[in-house]
């Protein structure tokens, strides 16, 4: 978990820090890790340049786990004979975005919920409620016919109360095809749109890609990493497609001389 990862990159800077050879450090977490299948890893990096290698080569072999943002890191940092002090602020890095991770988690909770509430109490009021309505309805108007918008009503609440598992079945497909729309680029780049849109929700998406894109950027430029190269890893690792083109914009500019600002 990226939770792991953190704690694992803080402890091995710590020991560089302290003094203590790469290759030992490695084989110290390696011994003291309980998660089965983290530890392997661990063996594998040490392994790597055991035989040679750098540590960089080794995470490279592993791009579920480090990404491209920590590679780069750890490369420019082994380039640079700063090592001790990439892990320092790869380790804030990471540990700071644990934290907005789980504040964006414990803001979004509370309106998670109130929406599930709200689509439990609709769909209560349409199969048992609205049917009584349509009887007294029915009644009351003494065969005049309803306005056209209580007629829809009724009708979707007999129909929700009369077929409730084609109910079901429809909003679990509708669900199933915005999972698959979401790993076209096209949809993508359709439904990460519509979640900038969205009602006070949108500027907290945006405002949290863009604080991602400015603490990333730093981070890279602060150990090493060529402008340029800094620009194509955090285009990666915005979250939004929007935002991406946005930074693929500013890199081709970059690229052609123009400033950042520019």
């Amino acid at each position: 978990s990226a939770k792991e990862v953190t704690i694992f990159t803080r402890q091995l800077g710590t020991l560089i820090k302290a003094g203590m050879p790469l290759l030992r450090s490695l084989e110290v977490l390696a011994k003291q890790e309980k998660n089965k299948f983290f530890k392997p890893v661990i063996e594998s990096l040490g392994d790597n340049i055991r035989s040679g290698g750098n540590l960089s080569e080794g995470l490279l072999q592993h791009p579920r786990i480090f990404d491209r943002l920590y590679v780069n890191m750890i490369k420019a940092g082994e380039a640079g004979g700063v090592l001790e002090v990439v892990f320092e602020r790869l380790a804030q890095f990471m540990e700071k975005s644990l934290r907005v991770r789980g504040r964006i988690k414990s803001v979004m909770t509370y309106p998670l919920i109130i929406v599930l509430v709200a689509i439990g109490i609709v769909s209560a009021l349409m199969v048992f409620v609205v049917p009584k309505f349509e009887a007294i309805f029915a009644s009351t108007l003494k065969g005049q016919p309803m306005p056209a918008l209580t007629q829809a009503v009724i009708g979707v609440s007999n129909f929700m109360k009369n077929h409730f598992l084609l109910t079901v079945g429809i909003v679990v497909s509708l669900f199933l095809l915005g999972q698959l729309l979401a790993r076209t680029s096209a949809g993508t780049k359709i439904l990460h749109g519509l979640q900038l849109r969205i009602p006070v929700l949108g500027d907290l998406f945006l405002k949290t890609a863009i604080a991602r894109f400015t603490r990333t950027f730093g981070t890279l430029l602060a150990s090493g990493v060529p402008i340029l190269e800094a620009l194509r890893i955090t285009r990666d690792t915005s979250g939004n497609v929007r935002v991406s083109a946005a930074i693929t914009l500013v890199h081709d500019r970059v690229k052609e001389g123009d400033t950042v600002a520019g």
